[in-house]
């Protein structure tokens, strides 16, 4: 009888996030195209994965992602404990980056900010 392996949050959130930065991308580039007639050249991403695989790996899969779209990834990286504050002061001074990578508990914190706006737009 073979092992079941059990997902941990942590390991379930990287690959959620990873699944999420494709369609960030393809919506990026055309929504961005169509709107304001030109390319996107880079897209920022502000992140906390910044500890041992998860900041290799995640870093590898966003370079990969941008080059096979033919964009630029700036990614920030700031500890967790840190994140939601830089947020706030990012939020507060529109300065917050394309893609910001949250726990959901902390999504509704940032949302009431009215700083983040649907992929659509």
């Amino acid at each position: 009888m073979k092992p079941r392996h059990r997902r941990t949050p942590k390991v379930l959130s990287a690959v959620a996030m990873l699944a999420a930065v494709p369609l960030v991308l393809a919506g990026c580039s055309g929504g961005s195209s169509a709107s304001s007639g030109g390319k996107v050249d880079s897209i920022t991403v502000l992140d906390y994965y910044n500890q041992g695989n998860d900041k290799k790996v995640i870093g590898e899969y966003l370079d990969k992602c941008g080059a096979e779209n033919d964009v630029t990834i700036k990614r920030s990286l700031v500890p967790g404990a840190s994140l939601i504050q830089k947020v706030l002061q990012q939020a507060s001074s529109k300065t917050l980056p394309d893609v910001l990578m949250l726990d959901n508990p902390d999504l509704q914190q940032i949302a009431e900010t009215g700083a983040l706006s649907p992929l659509t737009d």
